[in-house]
């Protein structure tokens, strides 16, 4: 707010992320946050922050950065973590993410840029998972 540059926000989950714990076990699923954690941030800006915002919920936090670049940053992480191939006791799996993106509008509170984020990452799961929307 103070010097008035854009930032954005992503929030996004593991698509189907119980099944992994299910089908794999806990210690698979703990090896697939970890591993998602450590692309996302291989894939944004050293300048921006990525964390884990509960179960398997995170949020990327775009410093002077608008939708229009936040957005493209998050397909470059939805890739990067749907190229990723797990093997868990001989068995192969994949998983995959999905993304609402929203940026800061003047004088929204924190918790404004939040509900917004998280009703974009409720939407691209009724879309189809798997989507960025924002």
């Amino acid at each position: 707010r103070r010097y008035e540059q854009p930032f954005s926000m992503v929030i996004f989950d593991i698509d189907n992320f119980k099944n992994i714990n299910d089908t794999y076990g806990h210690t698979a699923g703990d090896n697939v946050i970890q591993t998602v954690a450590a692309v996302t941030r291989s894939v944004i800006r050293e300048s921006d922050s990525v964390f884990r915002w509960g179960g398997d919920e995170f949020v990327i936090l775009f410093k002077n950065c608008g939708i229009d670049n936040a957005f493209n940053i998050a397909e470059k992480v939805k890739t990067a973590v749907s190229d990723m191939e797990f093997i868990e006791n001989g068995l192969h799996f994949s998983v995959s993410i999905s993304l609402g993106v929203v940026e800061y509008i003047k004088d929204e509170t924190e918790d404004d840029v939040l509900k917004r984020a998280d009703r974009l990452l409720y939407c691209s799961k009724q879309n189809g998972k798997n989507r960025v929307e924002r």
